[in-house]
């Protein structure tokens, strides 16, 4: 055990910031409304009625623009994680090329 009482590596924060890097570009990358029904829900924690209120649309359009934006998330992640796995694995194989990324 550290002297934190913390049993984090520094790898483990690494990896920590970078997926919450990657989730941050994957809600940017919703369209504008999505975004910010989704940002309303996820982030600030308002209630379907208090979204629909607030932005003036119903609360099925709320429940809509939710599903649609952790869909795209979702989608957006897996996407970069492939894209990582595929430059991991060309880095395994060709050494010299790691030098270059």
């Amino acid at each position: 055990m550290d002297v934190l009482g913390c049993d984090r590596t520094l790898e483990d924060d690494i990896e920590a910031s970078q997926r919450f890097s990657t989730f941050c570009k994957a809600v940017s990358s919703l369209p504008v409304k999505c975004r910010r029904v989704f940002m309303l829900k996820k982030v600030y924690g308002f209630s379907h009625a208090e979204i629909a209120e607030q932005l003036n649309i119903s609360e099925k359009t709320v429940e809509r623009h939710i599903s649609k934006g952790m869909a795209r998330c979702y989608e957006y992640i897996e996407k970069q994680q492939l894209v990582q796995e595929k430059s991991a694995v060309k880095r395994k194989a060709n050494p010299k090329t790691a030098l270059r990324d």
